[in-house]
């Protein structure tokens, strides 16, 4: 969520405090199933929608034309994510070793470069 120019931190799933506090009304945050978000007292949850993860493969990668994968699929692949500690990390993580698939992490992209602040490439 953003608000006033306000970025979201990276970090383990944590409800933002300000709706607790009474200081904006609504949050929309990320709960997934392996990566469950804690909903403190005083505050209630309402479903919205689901989040597919998506994942980017260049064209003539051997996965490139599959509409759908599983986790599974995914094994002995080479990964560019978020740092550890940042939530989409930990959740392909664990999406991935409850799949019996070790993730490698070969490259990390800072936050900055996910919401399109300060990439070097200007994307």
């Amino acid at each position: 969520m953003k608000r006033n120019g306000e970025r979201p931190s990276a970090g383990s799933p944590s409800p933002p405090s300000r709706p607790s506090r009474g200081e904006i009304d609504l949050a929309v945050v990320h709960d997934w199933q392996n990566t469950p978000l804690a909903v403190p007292d005083g505050l209630s949850r309402a479903r919205i929608g689901e989040d597919a993860a998506d994942v980017l493969l260049p064209q003539g990668h051997p996965l490139a034309e599959r509409d759908v994968l599983v986790p599974g699929d995914l094994a002995n692949q080479r990964w560019i994510c978020q740092e550890a500690g940042a939530i989409c990390h930990d959740w392909l993580v664990r999406t991935l070793r409850d799949a019996q698939v070790e993730p490698d992490v070969a490259h990390v992209a800072l936050r900055a470069h996910w919401d399109g602040r300060d990439s070097a490439d200007g994307e």
